[in-house]
């Protein structure tokens, strides 16, 4: 019993991480439009800096050390800004914000230590902003978190034991504003993440819903017409093959008169679910109607077709079903031509299975 528990809790963490996985690869393809940007606009303002940084700070050596370093990390913003669509991944970018905030609380502290008797309250300010900033780049919140502690704690450090004069009533001040900056920041970027997540479940659920067919959970007609839309486009454009075959149970009025519709129902719930198992990720099933269902396989040319069909076929074949039901299938397969929309292959595919029916059933009929 525990181990089951345990099994399901896994099942459902997994679950979990796949649609959070999901979740962020959606979000990369809004981030594309404006992040680029938003790194470019850092970079500007990370270089306009540099005139406080030059009418403030003492000492030629430290002016050009500061006028390096700011045009360094404004360069790699600049090159992030360029190259910010190769970006395919959330994970990766990410791990680019997270470098990239690090990087920025390592420039501040550096200018910082650079000046000569900084005012306290000035640059807690300016901590303040880098970790609004950091709460703004899209990141996990851990990691905003994390980076955001770990750059006010040794923004605090260094003001406890190096800045001097230091006012202690100023100092525990900022403490207890830039803590509860922190703590505001990680409860708001929680909740807009929770909610943004939630919706993006709520929708991938409703897409399902509305491509699926209820009763065997297989994809249904709204799908099979999205899908081969775009694999008709796609393939045409690179001339690859594309097959359609339409697979109809052999005297399923029969298991319905003398079983049941229930019994049916639970036949056909079984049939798709083993069929799904003899299936590769990319080609898609779909119920047609009834106890007729539609098979396309994608780059995938008819002699191989009719293999995996013939793999299909057997397995039903052997398959003992609820009640021991024993049951066959006819299929007919077509491959794409230039010529041929859905509406041609599926009626070609139609004839060809009642023609495998005409013959006993139980076969793969293909056009020649």
């Amino acid at each position: 019993m525990i181990m089951k528990f345990s099994i399901n809790k896994l099942k459902k963490y997994v679950c979990l991480s796949d649609q959070k996985s999901a979740f962020y690869d959606y979000q990369l393809t809004a981030f594309h439009k404006y992040i680029g940007l938003v790194a470019f606009v850092l970079g500007m303002f990370n270089i306009a800096l540099l005139i406080p940084d030059l009418i403030f700070m003492n000492g030629m050596s430290k002016k050009l050390f500061i006028i390096i370093f700011r045009l360094v990390f404004s360069g790699m913003l600049f090159l992030l800004s360029y190259k910010f669509k190769k970006i395919n991944k959330m994970i990766v970018l990410f791990e680019i914000g997270t470098a990239f905030e690090l990087l920025a609380i390592v420039e501040f502290l550096f200018v910082l230590n650079l000046y000569y008797q900084p005012n306290f309250m000035v640059q807690a300010m300016g901590m303040l902003i880098i970790n609004i900033a950091i709460f703004l780049f899209p990141n996990r919140c851990l990691n905003m978190f994390v980076v955001s502690i770990l750059g006010t704690a040794g923004f605090l450090i260094y003001s406890f034991f190096v800045m001097k004069p230091l006012n202690l009533g100023e100092f525990w001040a900022g403490v207890v504003y830039l803590s509860l900056a922190i703590f505001l920041c990680s409860l708001f970027a929680l909740e807009i993440d929770k909610h943004q997540f939630n919706e993006f479940v709520a929708k991938k659920e409703l897409i399902h819903l509305s491509s699926t067919d209820q009763l065997t959970q297989a994809w249904n007609r709204n799908k099979l017409f999205n899908e081969f839309n775009e694999l008709q486009k796609y393939y045409g454009e690179h001339n690859l093959p594309l097959t359609l075959a339409l697979l109809d149970i052999d005297k399923f009025k029969v298991i319905n008169d003398q079983n049941g519709h229930c019994i049916a129902d639970t036949v056909l719930v079984e049939m798709v679910k083993l069929i799904n198992c003899n299936l590769r990720s990319t080609d898609i099933l779909v119920r047609w109607g009834g106890d007729e269902f539609i098979l396309l396989f994608p780059n995938t040319n008819l002699g191989d077709t009719t293999v995996i069909l013939e793999r299909i076929r057997t397995a039903i074949e052997e398959f003992i079903f609820t009640d021991s039901i024993k049951i066959t299938c006819s299929f007919g397969a077509v491959e794409k031509k230039d010529s041929f929309d859905l509406d041609t292959m599926i009626r070609r595919a139609d004839s060809l299975m009642y023609a495998a029916k005409v013959l006993g059933g139980n076969r793969v009929q293909y056009d020649n």
